[in-house]
């Protein structure tokens, strides 16, 4: 067989050297995709780590932030953990899930009463907060032996009812009321801090059109509300939220019976501080 010639010897050589940065450039490829594998990876342990550190320690949130004696007002902060899954809005709260009802549960009596009356105190109610990547959910049952419902009236504060007021993104407090009107999808109406009626809170927006998904059901003892508001119309940055449960008798136009607060009287006006978890911890937590 003959041999190859100069020529022929030349060119396998050339072809091989030209192969040579094709296969370096593979080669490099393969170690960049290895290691930005690698540093995913341990991102994710970590991010992991956190979140189950996070998911352990969370119904001591209040405790954590009450370590700053300094400040009162932290010894009332809400924890919101985080939901592997979005809940039913039916007042049952049986989805609600137990370790979660157990850390998160919190109960307000007559030491958070903002009214004196010479009547025994009859109403109180237990607050449940949690969220999800896009929303806060909230379960407030309400201990009152005779409910009073809205009728025909546009007084919205003629009735038992909910307050609810928060800090928006642009740093301003919102107002919205939950009337007791009916057994059903629950009701509620932009307010402001008299209390009394739905106020539109711009031109584009009417008082009704809160966000606010929920429903009103009547319980053996009182009633239950549950509902959910879009993280977006809070100030995630420094979250604040305050809830009264507003009691009214069969005299509604003498002022409510009683007003129990999340915050005692000596702090009247003032705003619990809200604990909600980074969208990106969130997305971990859901992970587990």
């Amino acid at each position: 067989m003959p041999g190859f010639g100069i020529k022929a010897q030349v060119a396998v050589l050339s072809l091989a050297m030209l192969a040579i940065p094709l296969v370096a450039y593979n080669y490099w490829q393969q170690i960049k995709e290895a290691s930005l594998s690698t540093q995913a990876h341990i991102q994710e342990i970590e991010a992991k780590a956190i979140a189950t550190n996070l998911l352990a320690t969370q119904k001591d949130i209040p405790t954590l932030l009450a370590a700053n004696e300094s400040s009162e007002l932290h010894k009332h902060a809400l924890a919101a953990p985080v939901l592997q899954t979005s809940l039913r809005l039916d007042g049952e709260l049986s989805d609600w899930p137990e370790k979660l009802v157990e850390s998160s549960r919190l109960a307000y009596d007559k030491r958070y009463r903002q009214t004196n009356t010479t009547d025994s105190p009859e109403a109180a109610f237990t607050l449940q907060l949690a969220q999800t990547q896009h929303y806060l959910y909230a379960a407030i049952a309400v201990t009152d032996e005779l409910v009073s419902y809205r009728r025909n009236h546009l007084r919205l504060d003629y009735s038992d009812h909910i307050r609810l007021s928060y800090r928006a993104p642009e740093g301003h407090i919102e107002r919205i009321i939950l009337p007791a009107e009916h057994e059903g999808p629950l009701a509620s109406y932009f307010s402001n801090h008299e209390w009394e009626y739905g106020i539109a809170p711009s031109t584009e927006i009417e008082s009704h059109q809160t966000g606010i998904q929920g429903f009103w059901r009547r319980s053996e003892s009182g009633y239950v509300v549950e509902f959910r508001l879009p993280l977006s119309q809070l100030d995630t940055q420094g979250a604040e939220l305050h809830i009264a449960v507003v009691d009214v008798d069969q005299q509604p136009s003498l002022g409510p019976k009683a007003i129990i607060s999340t915050l005692p009287s000596e702090l009247a006006g003032q705003f619990n501080p809200l604990e909600l978890h980074a969208r990106e911890l969130q997305l971990s937590c859901m992970k587990f």
